[in-house]
C-alpha cells in the first residue's frame, strides 16, 4: 500500500543507503523514510500516534489501520525513538482455533497469524533485516496470552485485529506500557470473528471508556479511507445491507 508513497520520496540510492543505515543501526541518518497518509482519516492517524501515548484505532477493512500502525513502529525504531516493536494479536481465525491447535511451539502457531504484519515490515525493512532484528529482540512477537507480567519501556506496541480480544486481555495490554512507549490498538469492529454483539465488544468498550482520557485518542477511520482497493469499498457498503435483506424476506 505504502510502496507507492515510497516510491515518490525516497531515490533508488536513497534506498540502498537507508538498507545500510537500517542494517548497521545506525538511526541519526536514517530519517529519510517517512509514512506518508493516503487519506484524510490516515493523516489523523499518524497525527494521533505522534501526539498521544495510546490510540485506538476502528475502521471497514482496506483503510491501513494494520499498516500504518505498524510502519509507523518501524520508523520510529529506525529514527531511534523506540528501541524495540511488540506486536501482538488475538490468536483467533475465522474457524475460532485456539492457540493450541497449531502444531509446534509459540512461534510457529503464532506466525501465520501475524503474517499480514510481517508484510508491512518486509516493506519497510526487507525480510533479511526483519529476521535480523527478531533475532536481536528488536521485534519481539508477544501472543497476548503470555504477555501478562510484562513492561514494555522505549517500545513501540501494537496490538492487531483489537476486535477479537476481550475487555480483559485489552485491559491487560494496555497496563504492560512502560516509560517512552506507545501503544496502538486496531481493529474493524464489523470483523469480529468471536460472534459478539456490540453491547459486549472488548474493543468497543475500551474505547467508550478511554474516550475522555488524557494521553489517548480515538481514531475512526471510514469508508472514504479505503486504499485496498475500490472493489472493497463497493463489497462493504453492499454488505452492510445484509440486515435489511433478511427483514425484507421475513
Amino acid at each position: 500500500m505504502f510502496e507507492s508513497v515510497y516510491t515518490k520520496v525516497i531515490s533508488m540510492s536513497n534506498r540502498k543507503r537507508r538498507k545500510r543505515l537500517v542494517n548497521n543501526n545506525n538511526t541519526s541518518a536514517a530519517t529519510v523514510v517517512h509514512v506518508k497518509p493516503l487519506t484524510k482519516g490516515q493523516e489523523n492517524y499518524i497525527r494521533a500516534i505522534a501526539e498521544n501515548t495510546v490510540v485506538l484505532c476502528s475502521g471497514p477493512a482496506g483503510t491501513g489501520k494494520s499498516a500504518v500502525g505498524t510502519m509507523l513502529g518501524c520508523q520510529y525504531l529506525v529514527e531511534g525513538k523506540v528501541k524495540k516493536i511488540v506486536i501482538a494479536r488475538p490468536i483467533v481465525s475465522a474457524s475460532v482455533k485456539t492457540l493450541g491447535a497449531l502444531p509446534g511451539g509459540v512461534r510457529e502457531k503464532v506466525d501465520p497469524y501475524l503474517i499480514p504484519l510481517f508484510e508491512q515490515m518486509n516493506k519497510f525493512f526487507g525480510p533479511s533485516v526483519v529476521r535480523d532484528y527478531i533475532s536481536r529482540g528488536m521485534i519481539e512477537i508477544v501472543p497476548l496470552e503470555l504477555m501478562r507480567g510484562r513492561t514494555f519501556d522505549d517500545t513501540f506496541i501494537v496490538v492487531d485485529e483489537s476486535q477479537n480480544c476481550t475487555f480483559e486481555q485489552l485491559m491487560m495490554a494496555l497496563t504492560r506500557i512502560g516509560k517512552n512507549s506507545k501503544c496502538v490498538l486496531n481493529g474493524d469492529l464489523e470483523q469480529t470473528d468471536l460472534g459478539w454483539k456490540d453491547d459486549i465488544n472488548g474493543f468497543l468498550d475500551c474505547i467508550d471508556l478511554l474516550k475522555n482520557t488524557p494521553d489517548i485518542s480515538i481514531v475512526k477511520m471510514t469508508d472514504n479511507d479505503i486504499v485496498r482497493s475500490p472493489i472493497v469499498k463497493s463489497i462493504i457498503r453492499a454488505l452492510r445491507n445484509r440486515d435489511d435483506l433478511y427483514k425484507e424476506d421475513k
